[in-house]
């Protein structure tokens, strides 16, 4: 009677923590220990390597008009993804060109944003340094430098890199605390 009873208690356990395991999603793109850090420098490097990846991704956002009100909704005029979210406005395809830059680049988050002088919409890679640092890898679809001014308030180090591209250094620091 004991040895059933104990066989009986290891069988819910097991069933209870099966079911615990099927229930937790992490639905981030990557884990967190596939993301990496880059200085300016190295992104500059890494942008010069994935060139034609980075820009087929921008695109890609950029003309996804659910993400585009999605940032309206927003009221903030961002709408960013780290996460499986916004998986479904876009067809598997471009899902899958952006994930495959996640993946090989170990991006942190995509961010598309109105913000800034212009009606033009930017989208930003961006990869976590620390708690406090991000470098990030801007896409803006003038080349005006004007419109690059917002983004350029809250970066320690920003530079044109090519026509239409920038990279930046951001402190957060001051923003989280």
């Amino acid at each position: 009677m004991k040895k059933s009873f104990s066989v009986f208690i290891i069988l819910c356990i097991i069933l209870l923590l099966g079911i615990l395991v099927g229930c937790y999603h992490d639905d981030h793109i990557i884990p967190a220990k596939e993301k990496k850090a880059y200085s300016t420098d190295e992104l500059k490097q890494l942008y010069d390597v994935y060139r034609d990846d980075f820009n087929d991704v921008a695109k890609i956002v950029l003309k996804n008009d659910s993400m585009k009100q999605a940032m309206i909704n927003t009221h903030e005029g961002v709408a960013s993804f780290e996460t499986t979210t916004f998986k479904d406005y876009f067809s598997q395809g471009e899902w899958d060109t952006i994930e495959r830059l996640f993946h090989e680049t170990g991006l942190f988050r995509i961010e598309r944003s109105s913000k800034g002088a212009s009606e033009n919409d930017t989208v930003k890679f961006l990869y976590r340094n620390s708690a406090d640092h991000t470098t990030t890898l801007y896409y803006c679809q003038t080349d005006n430098e004007s419109d690059m001014d917002y983004f350029r308030l809250d970066s320690k180090r920003f530079e044109k890199i090519e026509s239409n591209w920038w990279v930046g250094y951001r402190d957060m620091s001051s923003i989280l605390h």
